[in-house]
């Protein structure tokens, strides 16, 4: 469950020329087993990583349509606080609380079981450590 109808973020383009969006006041959601998330303002994501091949069908990577969805799970996947089999099956339940169709839900959660182990790789413990910044974890009972 998430804590917001919308993501307040301010969109930008990196030094590199690509999109990113970085958030305006903090997000929550709430796993489906009792751990809530908090992204907290400043963080700044990519939204989810869908090749350019397929925008016309999944949609932009920003798209509103689960904009929420990629937003936690990029954070999960810059701070390592789970491990990224965890981090992707939060991400595949996000989507459902999105109400994103199953027929994009199944080919996005497998894109980043597939895909998702380089961008994975590509962190550093400084980028970790900064990114820790940006979150916040509580189990609820």
């Amino acid at each position: 469950m998430f804590s917001s109808t919308y993501l307040k973020v301010q969109l930008y383009q990196n030094a590199n020329g690509d999109d990113e969006a970085r958030l305006l006041e903090d997000f929550s959601f709430l796993t489906k087993d009792g751990v809530l998330i908090t992204a907290k303002k400043g963080f700044c994501f990519d939204g989810a990583s869908v090749p350019r091949f397929f925008w016309r069908i999944i949609g932009h990577p920003l798209s509103t349509k689960y904009i929420r969805s990629a937003c936690i799970h990029d954070l999960l996947y810059a701070t390592e606080v789970f491990d990224r089999e965890k981090s992707d099956l939060i991400f595949e339940d996000a989507l459902t609380h999105d109400n994103v169709s199953d027929w994009k839900i199944q080919p996005m959660y497998g894109a980043v079981r597939i895909g998702g182990g380089s961008a994975w790789k590509n962190h550093t413990a400084e980028s970790i450590h900064k990114n820790l910044n940006y979150i916040e974890m509580e189990t609820i009972a």
